[in-house]
């Protein structure tokens, strides 16, 4: 049976791609419930010379609170020879707050990247995933 992906996913792009200046980004809080899963999708262009990019995930139970950073919910730095990639990571929704937020920080330098949310709005318990589970 083919699966409707359009009623499958919720897409939301948390940063839109850019070439992006030292400083700390923080994205709009999203709803990853009633959600079962939400695939974090971070696309790393070039990252310059000495610069770094950080990102880490955050959640809190209501949207306008104080987020707290989700164990585990951090991508290897960006650097340099990291750069030019697309990595991923898979939050189990029902086992988080209701909200989370993408904290991207940009250090001595730029970055290009973009970071998108595609929440599974179906119950997909066991699907295969080779990513991060958080």
């Amino acid at each position: 049976m083919l699966a409707d992906l359009y009623s499958i996913f919720a897409v939301t792009q948390l940063f839109n791609p850019t070439k992006a200046a030292v400083n700390t980004y923080t994205s709009d809080a999203i709803s990853v419930r009633p959600a079962y899963q939400t695939l974090i999708v971070v696309n790393v262009g070039a990252v310059v010379t000495t610069g770094t990019l950080d990102v880490k995930l955050t959640e809190c139970d209501t949207s306008g609170g104080v987020y707290t950073d989700i164990v585990g919910g951090a991508f290897t730095q960006y650097t340099k020879e990291r750069d030019d990639r697309v990595e991923t990571a898979r939050v189990i929704s029902t086992k988080r707050k209701k909200f989370m937020k993408v904290v991207a920080v940009v250090v001595n330098n730029n970055a290009n990247f973009s970071v998108t949310a595609l929440r599974i709005v179906t119950d997909t318990a066991n699907a295969d995933t080779t990513t991060l589970t958080l």
